[in-house]
């Protein structure tokens, strides 16, 4: 059944002047709405999820028309909204799949996963799994495809649970655990990286030295094979692009940033203040790069020889399939806008 979609808003075409000028589409938000992710569902549909006063709102960004459409949510769906901390969410990097994990406030109760697919069409409600009551949920990542989701166990609350990290299927709705706590634990991050199939974890308890200095590992899921990738990533953070590539902060004495290129197994330290860096992203083509400079949002193509500045002060920004677009969240004023790396131009 075709869910009722609700035309929110409208926008306007315009065109940036900077040091170089580019096409964007800037659409008002509602007010008081915080958004928790956006992915691209297509090359011209992104997929917006959002929170207010305890419930949860998706909406579909029509990149094409400039419109901003409200899907219909199933009842399940509708309080997925409320505590952070009992109920946790997972947009797939596709944007056709999301999780909600509602854990009770009581160690005694069982946490529910829930698992949704997204289309242009409609939210449809796949599978409702009660989780092992000893496992509870904590980290969480999606792979590529969004028919797999990765979870972490929550560090320090049940010793009687063997496993640190599990996987359900969507095909089956089956869980399957992982790493038992001895090969892995105390897990802060998770990152499935597309380009070789593996999940990357940053953890503070590897092969019995528990706890011990955070560091990252590459889990092979199909053997359940793992390996050391940097062994100092104390205060670390991840962040997986859009092209695939992984960056690896850290800020333990002099901060760094690491790069694990899509498809590789070893990292490379990023040098210079120019992009890439941490906190930027790159299209999947890899012929265009993002990222915030002291006046804002910083478009350019691979070889810098075509940049643009946008004067957008912004936390969360996406490429498309295809690097055609980018879309920008404004930090504070509850604006998206909708840019065209392709229309960028230099000036005379």
């Amino acid at each position: 059944m075709i869910h009722r979609l609700i035309l929110l808003g409208l926008a306007c075409w315009l065109l940036a002047v900077a040091p170089a000028h580019a096409a964007q589409a800037v659409i008002a938000l509602p007010q008081g709405r915080e958004v928790l992710d956006m992915r691209w569902l297509d090359r011209d549909t992104l997929v917006l999820v959002e929170r207010e006063a305890g419930e949860l709102h998706i909406s579909l960004v029509d990149a094409g028309g400039a419109e901003r459409l409200e899907m219909e949510l199933p009842r399940s769906l509708e309080r997925a909204g409320g505590d952070p901390e009992l109920f946790r969410l997972a947009l797939s990097p596709l944007g056709n799949s999301l999780a909600v994990v509602e854990r009770n406030a009581s160690l005694l109760s069982a946490s529910r996963l829930s698992a949704y697919r997204i289309s242009r069409e409609v939210i449809s409600a796949v599978s409702t799994y009660r989780m092992p009551m000893e496992f509870w949920p904590d980290r969480m990542c999606w792979d590529e495809a969004g028919n797999n989701l990765f979870m972490s166990m929550r560090p320090y609350l049940q010793t009687k649970q063997k496993s640190s990290l599990g996987m359900f299927r969507m095909a089956d709705s089956s869980f399957v655990a992982l790493l038992e706590r001895e090969k892995l634990d105390l897990v802060e991050q998770l990152a499935f990286l597309p380009g070789s199939g593996e999940l990357a974890v940053l953890c503070s308890a590897y092969e019995g030295s528990y706890p011990r200095n955070p560091l990252l590992v590459l889990v092979k899921p199909a053997g359940n094979r793992t390996t050391i990738l940097h062994a100092e990533a104390s205060q670390g953070q991840l962040q997986l692009l859009d092209n695939g590539d992984l960056l690896l902060h850290t800020q333990a004495g002099r901060a760094s940033t690491w790069r694990l290129p899509a498809g590789e197994d070893s990292m490379q330290q990023l040098e210079g203040t120019g992009l890439p860096a941490w906190d930027c992203q790159v299209s999947r083509d890899g012929s265009w790069l993002a990222g915030m400079s002291g006046e804002g949002l910083l478009l350019q193509n691979a070889d810098a020889s075509t940049a643009y500045g946008s004067g957008i002060a912004s936390t969360l920004f996406r490429f498309n399939f295809d690097g055609s677009r980018l879309a920008v969240l404004e930090e504070s004023d509850g604006v998206l806008h909708l840019l065209e790396p392709g229309s960028v131009v230099l000036q005379d």
